[in-house]
């Protein structure tokens, strides 16, 4: 794999200077300059590399960072600045661009091996399989846990509001929230179940049962509204598609790269509609939560904005007592 190009990083670390420059008055105009530059400056980098290498994990980082902070700013928001106060965006937007500046720029600071590293220890299908269980058994523990191993309760609980759902984090965590930490292994279903779907040389039977956890992952992700994770799951399973195949064309790999977009935008507007209230109500009845009329990530700038009001003006930094 080719190192970071450093014009592909200049690329876009002017662009989000200038982005700066439009200053808070103008989000929609920084959101739109910083994606141009996102853009080109993967084009530049992926014009001489390979399909497989366009699925990297630098890349992966800077569009997962502008998705969740200047991706709704593509459209109008004029109650943004109804929500914080005057003076907030300012500092906001410059701590996005900067913490953008800082990956695109810290990922050449690391040496690049100047030699294939070792080889590892080699994992067998069965291994994989194995692993795969235990991530995806401990994964759901404590979710399962929650609902007695009841899969009625389980289902009708997965259809109801989120923060209702027993598995739900609380304001304040106890001992379980130490199991709760587990469903940190779902993250590792989806690569896992695409390198055996694609490398396993299993049966088709066998495929099929071992895609029923990631079909769990998924749904699991889809009622509980949280689109970062379902983003997360899909990105995942594309980038370890693109490495598990054994020939990736640059069709296929824009097919990697363009379905799981579309379907991340899709979760990102459908999840607003009922997530409140639960999938299971939204689809039976009409909602009492009315979803906003406007494209939304996750609100990241708004919170900046209010951070920087607070902190340290406030409340001073926690330092070292992190």
């Amino acid at each position: 794999m080719k190192p970071a190009s450093w014009i592909g990083t200049g690329i876009f670390v002017t662009a989000l200077a200038i982005a700066g420059w439009c200053g808070p008055a103008h989000l929609g105009a920084a959101a739109w300059i910083a994606a141009a530059g996102l853009g080109a400056a993967f084009a530049w980098e992926a014009k001489d590399r390979e399909p497989r290498e366009w699925f990297r994990i630098d890349w992966a980082a800077l569009a997962a960072t502008y998705y969740l902070t200047l991706a709704e700013f593509l459209v109008p928001q004029p109650q943004f600045f109804s929500d914080i106060a005057p003076g907030a965006a300012g500092p906001a937007l410059r701590l996005v661009l900067l913490g953008m500046s800082s990956l695109a720029i810290g990922r050449h600071l690391i040496p690049w091996p100047s030699a294939p590293l070792g080889r590892g220890p080699v994992l067998t299908t069965r291994d994989l399989i194995v692993l795969l269980v235990l991530c995806f058994a401990l994964g759901n523990l404590f979710m399962f846990w929650t609902v007695h191993f009841n899969p009625v309760v389980l289902v009708h609980e997965l259809l109801g509001p989120r923060f209702a759902q027993p598995w739900a984090r609380e304001r304040l965590g106890d001992s379980r929230a130490l199991v709760s930490e587990l469903q940190l292994l779902n993250y590792l279903v989806p690569p896992l179940t695409a390198w055996l779907l694609i490398r396993g040389e299993l049966r088709l039977r066998f495929r099929i049962v071992l895609s029923a956890p990631l079909c769990f992952v998924l749904v699991a992700a889809f009622c509980g509204g949280t689109r970062y994770v379902l983003a997360t799951h899909l990105a995942t399973f594309a980038v370890a598609s693109a490495w598990a195949l054994r020939a990736l064309p640059r069709r296929r790999a824009l097919l990697l790269c363009a379905i799981p977009a579309f379907a991340i935008l899709f979760v990102t507007v459908a999840a607003l509609h009922f997530r409140h209230e639960g999938l299971g109500r939204s689809m039976s009845a009409a909602p009492r939560h009315q979803p906003p009329r406007r494209f939304i990530v996750d609100n990241n700038l708004r919170t900046l904005a209010q951070l920087t009001q607070a902190v340290p003006s406030k409340h001073d930094f926690l330092g070292w007592e992190v």
